[in-house]
């Protein structure tokens, strides 16, 4: 079994509203694609907020298809969550500038090179090998911890630990995880 950490979007600030109910907000029109389909979108309601004296939508205020409106232009889906995977980077400890590079960890790797730089003027040439080694042990064991560094950077917290056989399963445990958090079941 591995261990994996998981980087997610900062959940929103409070469960939202149920829908329909009294001081909740219609969702926005969804575009009418159909010239035959005016009465439809005469029937969705404006946007705004709903009348304490209708909470609940009027018959015909969701669309025939049963389809949820669009999200607004503009809108960011939110970003699936990343898993990074705990223990020793193997690659990074081998190929160590090329796995930065692959990862994206672009201020790490400028580090790595000026380090590489200054460590090759300022050893004897009979200590650079003993220090190349010391340079990618270095690397293979925080290699993770520069991956979850950048994700942290880029708006992904670390959120929680998965215990899986590979990420694939993570994932779904993940998924199922967070399903049974928010009281929903698998369809």
């Amino acid at each position: 079994m591995r261990v994996f950490t998981v980087h997610a979007a900062a959940p929103p600030a409070g469960p939202p509203p149920p829908v329909g109910s009294a001081g909740a907000a219609w969702p926005a029109a969804a575009p009418v694609a159909a010239a035959g389909s005016a009465a439809l979108a005469n029937s969705w309601p404006a946007a705004g907020p709903v009348p304490a004296s209708r909470p609940w939508p009027a018959a015909g205020a969701v669309p025939a298809t049963g389809a949820a409106p669009l999200p607004a232009p503009g809108d960011d889906p939110v970003p699936e969550p990343r898993l990074v995977r705990e223990g020793f980077a193997w690659w990074a400890f081998l190929l160590g500038p090329l796995w930065l590079l692959f990862k994206g960890l672009w201020l790490p790797l400028l580090a790595f090179l000026l380090l590489s730089a200054a460590i090759a003027f300022a050893l004897p040439p009979a200590l650079l090998p003993p220090a190349g080694l010391a340079l990618g042990l270095l690397l293979g064991f925080h290699g993770r911890d520069l991956e979850r560094w950048r994700l942290a950077r880029r708006g992904l917290p670390e959120r929680g630990v998965v215990l899986a056989r590979n990420e694939e399963e993570a994932m779904l445990r993940l998924g199922s995880l967070d399903a049974a958090a928010m009281g929903k079941g698998w369809a």
